[in-house]
């Protein structure tokens, strides 16, 4: 197969030994050599691009690293040789700053296409409409990379993503030609009409690439090639666990009531919970004033004084009188506390020890603070649990053909005498240009690759994206027009207001105004 590079619509020749590297969601490089005899010099984020030799789009890059020749001599050749990077890679440099509510998974992909990618003279591929029906989500990302978001999302449903070749992209659209001549009549009033062919050189839509965000559901499926050849399998069970501890979220109580006899020494009481929000206090059965620590701490009307999170409750020196000692405090409030969950696969510890004369009993602990409810951590260290009950087996080989070697393409794979069988997913594939060309192929029958090196589960998580909930983001816009200043502050305390006749009004316990 002949392959082009062309660099600025500009054709320079390539050496035999470019190794193109390709895998979904990662930041890939690439290396190939140019001879640039008479040439540009190549420069960094130059757009690179080989075309086989029907003149369809092989493969795309920005050039991050291009590096010379030795110059040892006067006559060395001015070979350069170029890194390449994927346009996995420019997501890595663009950020999203921007909070969403109530929304579905599907329109957040969109918009962060519509708002960013497609900047990037990137197409809009496949977004998987199985995001359509997940739960409505709040998701928060302040300030982080489009390619740490789309990878976020990607593993919390069960999905993955890629900025791929659009093969039916051709060397005619990118040099700026179009499919066909246009041809051009003289006018009737002269003589016999002629007609002239013309190229047009109009400014082309030349989209090389397209984003795609799929679930296994998606993957396209093929017959692995008849070539295929050095084929070797491997398991690896390292990631194979029977019991799953997750552990780092925090829920919060149902409303806790204790009882304490107030040490004037200690000028305190200490909950069982941190606290989590208001509580109620009553000294010898007298309903007691409460107030913040740090904001209410000169109010002599607070007679206690808590802080949030904190499991210590102090009493305020300015309020009078002082208790002496000896009075019964009951404190009702709602607290924090850690969630904590171990799950066991009794069949498969019962297989594993049938198998190795041991207990079965493979462990892992994982932190997750992303959860707020026992039930959703459960569900989490389920799907952990189940997601790794089995070993992970890898298969590579190499075949002639680039056809059906897309990552995530689905290879329905059936080589009994070689213990191969079942339902393989393209996960990396390398393209070898020299003179041999050929390509070599990774696949794997489970743990298929958002970002490269992680894993995603088999099935939709379902998980909660409600995370960074306590993140600010703040967004900027340049405008023309007059700006009138705003201020937004989120109250958590009782809040004292008076209507128009005097008369109080007054908010408090699960009343919050925003204003």
């Amino acid at each position: 197969m002949a392959v082009k590079c062309y660099i600025n619509k500009i054709e320079y020749p390539m050496l035999d030994d470019a190794e193109i590297t390709d895998h979904a969601a990662a930041s890939s490089e690439s290396t190939i050599s140019v001879d640039i005899t008479g040439l540009p010099e190549p420069r960094a984020f130059d757009t690179v691009y080989l075309f086989d030799n029907a003149g369809y789009l092989l493969y795309g890059g920005v050039c991050g690293i291009p590096k010379s020749p030795v110059w040892k001599t006067p006559f060395e050749k001015p070979v350069y040789e170029l890194t390449v990077n994927s346009m996995n890679h420019l997501l890595t440099r663009r950020f999203v700053n921007k909070a969403w509510t109530d929304s579905s998974l599907h329109d957040i992909i969109l918009e962060i296409y519509d708002s960013i990618i497609a900047a990037e003279n990137i197409a809009l591929g496949t977004v998987s409409s199985s995001l359509s029906s997940l739960p409505r989500q709040k998701y928060i990302a302040p300030d982080m990379t489009v390619y740490d978001v789309l990878n976020e999302i990607a593993g919390l449903v069960g999905a993955t993503w890629n900025i791929e070749v659009n093969a039916a992209s051709t060397l005619r659209e990118y040099l700026g030609y179009t499919s066909t001549s246009l041809q051009f009549y003289a006018g009737t009033s002269g003589p016999a009409p002629a007609i002239t062919p013309y190229e047009f050189y109009d400014t082309p839509v030349f989209k090389p690439f397209r984003f795609v965000f799929l679930v296994r559901e998606d993957f396209p499926t093929a017959e692995p090639p008849e070539s295929c050849r050095d084929i070797q399998k491997s398991v690896e069970a390292y990631s194979v666990r029977t019991v799953q501890t997750v552990k780092g979220a925090t829920g919060i109580t149902d409303p806790q009531s204790e009882t304490y006899i107030y040490n004037a020494e200690d000028g305190k009481i200490t909950v069982a919970w941190p606290i989590a929000e208001l509580p109620t206090i009553r000294v010898n059965g007298t309903l007691a004033t409460v107030g913040i620590n740090g904001i209410d701490g000169e109010d002599a009307s607070k007679q206690w004084l808590f802080s949030y999170e904190s499991a210590e409750v102090a009493i305020n020196d300015k309020y009078e009188p002082m208790l002496a000692g000896g009075e019964t405090v009951e404190i009702t409030y709602r607290g924090y506390f850690s969630l904590r969950v171990r799950l066991s696969n009794a069949p498969v510890i019962r297989q594993i020890a049938a198998q190795s004369n041991t207990s079965g009993i493979v462990e892992e602990v994982e932190s997750n603070d992303r959860y707020h409810t026992a039930a959703e951590l459960v569900s989490y260290a389920a799907s952990r649990l189940y997601s790794y009950a089995d070993a992970e087996a890898t298969v590579t080989l190499t075949v002639d053909s680039i056809r059906n070697t897309e990552p995530f393409t689905i290879w329905r794979i059936d080589w009994p005498e070689i213990h191969i069988t079942g339902e393989y997913v393209v996960v990396e594939r390398t393209l070898f240009l020299g003179g041999w060309q050929h390509v070599q192929v990774k696949l794997k029958d489970k743990g298929y690759l958002t970002s490269y090196g992680k894993t995603f589960l088999r099935n939709y998580a379902n998980s909660p994206t409600d995370i960074r909930d306590t993140d600010i983001v703040v967004g900027s816009a340049t405008t023309a027009d007059t700006i009138m200043i705003q201020a937004a502050y989120a109250i958590r305390v009782p809040l004292s207001c008076f209507a128009d006749d005097g008369q109080v009004w007054m908010w408090g316990g699960d009343y919050y105004a925003s204003y």
